[in-house]
């Protein structure tokens, strides 16, 4: 059992949202090049998230595409 306290209720509500990786041949070239970790450091220091998200998701499809 978790607890109670307000840090177990945010690691139950995280764990209640979290989804898998994807099943997607090429997803640990993704992981690999930092391209998710990038992202979350663009938003995290104000980036414009529509243009940071379309970039990621130009390199992933680059990364899966093979």
């Amino acid at each position: 059992m978790l607890g109670s306290d307000e840090i177990a209720q945010a690691t139950i509500a995280a764990a209640s949202n979290a989804r898998l990786t994807p099943a997607a041949s090429g997803w640990a070239s993704v992981e690999s090049s930092r391209i998710l970790e990038d992202l979350f450091v663009g938003i995290a220091t104000g980036g414009d998230i529509a243009q940071l998200a379309k970039d990621a998701d130009a390199k992933m499809d680059e990364k899966l595409a093979g």
